[in-house]
């Protein structure tokens, strides 16, 4: 979620495209494809984010 604020904050807006593909985030954080998907799932399960393919808006 640290990640996803810090996109939102250098874009200037709650609403994003992820710089990165999902497989190089991933990467990058240290986690796998499918860990990073679960992740995304749960924010959103949470209402903390929307999730449509590499948009993201933070709630």
């Amino acid at each position: 979620m640290a990640y996803l604020r810090d996109c939102a904050v250098e874009s200037g807006q709650i609403e994003f495209e992820l710089p990165l593909k999902k497989k190089e985030l991933a990467n990058i954080l240290g986690i796998t494809p499918e860990t990073l998907s679960r992740q995304f799932k749960q924010l959103a399960a949470e209402g903390q984010i929307i999730v449509n393919k590499r948009q993201i808006t933070i709630c």
